[in-house]
């Protein structure tokens, strides 16, 4: 011990101010550790001795020597660019969904349908799996609205095709669709969309599909029964606060029906009911009536709805040019030409012919009602036969034919092709 601190002596009397006070803390720091290795009173200090020393080198040893601590490794190159690709993938998506949902946005506040249709068509191009394909159904859906806004009927069936197989329930996409194989007189595949939509539906949407069958049933097969029927649970499953135009609709037409299997009693009860609801123009219930007249064969009160319906009190107010309104003046000329007032007739058959050719959604019956516009041709057709027309009366024929009525295309094989 000795020998150690007069080293530490020595060392202190060296000369150098700066060298003095770093020696000092080593000399200091060393006796610290000297002093902890002094073995407790009542041992032996020559055992322990040579085991402090040990101890005061080892320590001295482990202070001096101990390696510093090595800085954690930082990602490679390699993962540095992986991970930056990622983060540019990520960002590219992002200004794409965002570019992506501003052309929809657009698309849906645009005012004129035909506007709508570069935006969704841009909003197609731009949609990637990432985002859904129920989101890609609705965009085809919307542009399928547009394309049948414009009566561009097979453009629209093919993209809510598109709708239909990227979202099985939608039912907007499903109704849209079957008007327009109606419109196109498939009535199979009308059929088909709106059944496969009723087993789909929730209660609250099933009474506007029930109509829609039901006037499918009744303008497009010509099966009155099913229409009935359907007529029937569109009133039944309708909710009065949701479906008021619905449950109107459906009871002038259950009423019309009763009429047409003889029951006027119920068929006119119906018709009252459509009118205590309100919400339509008092001529829709006249119209209603006289065809119930009509089709008991009280003419003359038809006559005197039709009158109603045709020539209101307020002469500013002209009919609409509407399948309801072709249908008055159609059957009105009907109960004319049986009165033998063939002027009148002619006069009749013409309006409802000239409202067909303005309007060319009602070629085949499928809004509102049970009239068929192509009885206009046919019995205008009759009224030639009865002139001596055998031209105007063929060329009649052939339009009433070609609109899907079976009875001109019978009568059409037996007149006479003039020489």
């Amino acid at each position: 011990m000795v020998r150690i601190r007069l080293f530490f002596i020595t060392l202190a009397a060296l000369p150098g101010a700066v060298c003095a006070q770093p020696v000092q803390d080593a000399v200091q720091s060393t006796a610290a550790v000297t002093v902890s290795s002094v073995p407790p009173a009542g041992t032996d200090a020559s055992a322990g001795a040579p085991a402090a020393a040990m101890q005061t080198v080892s320590g001295i040893n482990a202070v001096s020597t101990a390696p510093a601590s090595a800085a954690p490794a930082g990602p490679s190159a390699r993962a540095l660019r992986k991970i930056r690709a990622e983060q540019e993938a990520e960002f590219r998506e992002d200004r794409e969904r965002t570019s992506y949902e501003k052309l929809l946005l657009q698309g849906d506040l645009e005012p004129s349908e035909e506007g709508k249709l570069p935006f969704y068509t841009q909003a197609l191009g731009r949609w990637r799996p990432g985002y859904g394909k129920k989101l890609k159904g609705q965009l085809f859906e919307k542009r399928g609205a547009v394309y049948a806004h414009m009566k561009d009927w097979n453009r629209a069936a093919s993209d809510l095709r598109w709708a239909i197989a990227a979202n099985p329930k939608a039912l907007d996409a499903a109704k849209l669709l079957s008007r327009i194989y109606q419109l196109q007189g498939k009535c199979a595949k009308s059929e088909h969309e709106i059944s496969r939509a009723l087993k789909l539906c929730g209660k609250s949407e099933r009474a506007e599909l029930y109509y829609q069958r039901a006037l499918l049933y009744g303008l497009c097969f010509h099966n009155n029964d099913k229409a009935f029927a359907d007529f029937d649970q569109a009133i039944k499953t309708a909710y009065p606060a949701r479906h008021a135009s619905i449950m109107r609709k459906s009871f002038l037409n259950r009423g019309v029906l009763y009429c047409l299997r003889g029951n006027s009693a119920e068929g006119l009860a119906d018709i009252d009911e459509a009118k205590i609801m309100g919400g339509a123009d008092n001529r829709d219930y006249m119209a209603a009536q006289g065809s119930c007249q009509f089709m008991q064969k009280a003419f003359t009160a038809a006559l005197a709805d039709y009158a109603g319906y045709l020539d209101p009190e307020d002469a500013s107010h002209t009919p609409p040019a509407t399948n309801i309104t072709a249908e008055v003046y159609g059957r009105r000329g009907q109960i004319e030409l049986n009165n033998g007032q063939t002027d009148a007739a002619l006069a009749d058959f013409n309006k409802c012919i000239s409202i067909r050719q303005a309007k060319p959604d009602i070629n085949r019956p499928s809004n509102e009602n049970l009239f068929d516009p192509s009885d206009c041709y046919f019995y205008r057709a009759m009224l030639y036969e009865l002139l001596d027309d055998a031209a105007a009366a063929l060329q009649d024929y052939d339009d009433a034919c070609d609109m899907g009525n079976r009875a001109a295309c019978e009568k059409r094989k037996l007149v006479k092709t003039p020489i």
